[in-house]
């Protein structure tokens, strides 16, 4: 028989980032306006795997980022587990938290059974809310709001452990053409862009937000450039911070891909 699996708002729960370290969160609401999905805080510390953490220090941690999931699969599939409790919820700290989705449509209503989607820019379609608010149609964000918004959809435990190993999600988003992926400054990114009109393959490793490798693949040669070696035929190494380009989901490889790609025919 399936184990019943219970869930109380304030329980913490603990998630296994690699064999090294594990990440906290703590489930604080539920959030009627979308979906009726758990709302968790995520806490910024990583903890060595066999730290035991009294509850109340790890509460009073920084949040790395609010989100909204569903608790059962991540305990289902061994994501996370609880490991305590605590009535401090950091519930004011949540108010002034804005949760922002956009669409490439607007519903045009024009009787009582005449419904049209009608396309439009979704830079200039955002709505904002609060938990268990009304979603707000603000077409484009404003300053101000852009200071206090997470990207909204219900994750998955996939996307939520991705975003405490590494700071950002990585599927496609498109609140990251308004907001800066920030990632944690010990990680490590590679990403591959193939660049067909200029006729090279384009290969990145950035370390934190800045790049430290940098491959340009072309039909007949290969140049590489790194913090060892910053200029090479003319070519400097990239100095945009990571979170300047929204990168798409398709564009992030794995430690393995670039590692090939930088150590082939490398004499």
């Amino acid at each position: 028989m399936t184990k019943r699996i219970v869930t109380k708002i304030g329980d913490i729960f603990s998630a296994e980032l690699d064999e090294h370290s594990k990440c906290y969160f703590q489930y604080i609401a539920n959030d009627l306006s979308q979906l009726n999905s758990s709302v968790v805080r995520v806490f910024d510390t990583h903890y060595p795997i066999g730290a035991t953490p009294k509850m109340e220090e790890i509460v009073v941690d920084k949040v790395a980022f609010y989100a909204h999931t569903m608790l059962r699969p991540g305990i289902q599939d061994g994501a996370w587990q609880k490991v305590g409790k605590s009535n401090n919820l950091g519930l004011a700290a949540l108010q002034q938290v804005l949760f922002v989705t956009t669409q490439a449509f607007k519903t045009l209503i024009s009787g009582p059974t005449q419904v049209a989607l009608i396309p439009v820019d979704p830079h200039e379609n955002w709505y904002i809310w609060h938990i268990n608010e009304e979603h707000k149609a603000v077409g484009k964000l404003s300053r101000k709001d852009i200071g206090h918004i997470e990207p909204s959809a219900v994750y998955s435990y996939i996307s939520i452990i991705d975003r405490m190993r590494y700071g950002f999600y990585h599927e496609s988003n498109i609140v990251y053409d308004v907001i800066m992926r920030i990632p944690r400054p010990d990680v490590d990114i590679y990403v591959r862009k193939d660049m067909q009109k200029e006729g090279y393959v384009h290969y990145l490793h950035f370390h934190g937000a800045k790049a430290i490798r940098e491959m340009f693949i072309f039909p007949k040669c290969t140049i590489r450039l790194s913090t060892k070696e910053p200029n090479v035929d003319g070519r400097l190494l990239y100095n945009k911070l990571f979170g300047e380009v929204n990168w798409r989901h398709e564009d992030f490889i794995s430690m393995e891909d670039f590692e090939a790609k930088w150590n082939e025919d490398c004499q």
